[in-house]
């Protein structure tokens, strides 16, 4: 990606940013939303108040402190940063599991939206 791109897209530099605070993380991820699309095609499609959609593939249980610390790195960034976890059963926003207080959750299931405390575990209650 040209650096000039980077510089007048700043989604597009928050998700190098990332990259280089994410290091250490073992989850597969990346992005997705405008940054995503235009790493794929090649088409200038983010724009500069475009947000930073990440995704991640989480195989295994991700600890609510290690949550907290992936949104810690994501959050003084040059662009909004929204983190979707989708495991094996259901996809939920970083950022909620993160900060839960021990509270429910949304968790995005295949039939629907429902509540549940622990995405790898708890089918969940519908709303």
């Amino acid at each position: 990606m040209a650096a000039v791109r980077r510089e007048s897209v700043p989604a597009l530099s928050s998700l190098q940013l990332l990259e280089d605070r994410w290091t250490g993380f073992d989850c597969s991820w990346g992005p997705g939303g405008s940054v995503g699309f235009e790493l794929a095609t090649g088409s200038h499609v983010a724009k500069p108040k475009s947000d930073l959609d990440i995704v991640i593939y989480a195989d295994r249980r991700i600890p609510v402190d290690e949550a907290k610390s992936l949104c810690g790195f994501a959050s003084d960034l040059p662009a909004a940063v929204d983190i979707r976890v989708e495991n094996s059963t259901c996809g939920f926003s970083l950022r909620e599991y993160a900060s839960q207080n021990p509270g429910p959750i949304l968790l995005h299931m295949p039939c629907g939206v429902r509540l549940g405390v622990d995405p790898w575990s708890e089918p969940g209650a519908s709303i």
